[in-house]
């Protein structure tokens, strides 16, 4: 990222802190006085313009604790971009959906359907308690004589 060279370092900069090399942040800060160090270490990218600058000065008032930290944080509302200096930026184009996209959308064919109504089942299936499988012994003296019964009904079939 290239560096915004400002003839002087005066407040109302808007500026991105920067790490190093290819290091930029998502930490912002906006100057309320001459600051030459940020000069070709910080990537500066705007500028406060016009009345708005007594409102940054305010921030200067703002009660903050042993760590320079703002005990109420502050909250932008809005902002207006004033001049776009890159002719190569196409604006976004927002497209609200027609009356016929969310119609078909709406419209689904029995296959699909029926597939989900599958899916549907079987999501149903897996909240379901497992069943209770009841056990036998083997060796119960009971089976061993159904066997036997068996073993000869078979052998006279």
């Amino acid at each position: 990222m290239t560096i915004f060279v400002q003839d002087s370092c005066s407040r109302g900069l808007i500026a991105m802190a920067n790490a190093g090399e290819d290091g930029n942040g998502s930490q912002f800060f906006f100057t309320l006085g001459s600051t030459l160090d940020l000069q070709n270490k910080h990537t500066i990218f705007g500028q406060v313009t016009g009345e708005t600058i007594y409102n940054m000065l305010k921030l200067k008032e703002a009660l903050a604790d042993e760590n320079d930290r703002p005990l109420y944080p502050t909250r932008f509302i809005k902002t207006v971009i004033l001049n776009i200096p890159f002719s190569d930026i196409i604006p976004r184009i927002i497209v609200q959906e027609s009356e016929e996209v969310k119609d078909s959308l709406e419209t689904k064919t029995p296959g699909v359907k029926a597939m989900m109504t599958r899916i549907r089942n079987k999501l149903r299936d897996t909240k379901k308690k497992p069943k209770k499988v009841e056990s036998y012994k083997i060796d119960d003296v009971e089976d061993d004589k159904d066997i036997k019964e068996n073993k000869q009904g078979i052998k006279s079939l």
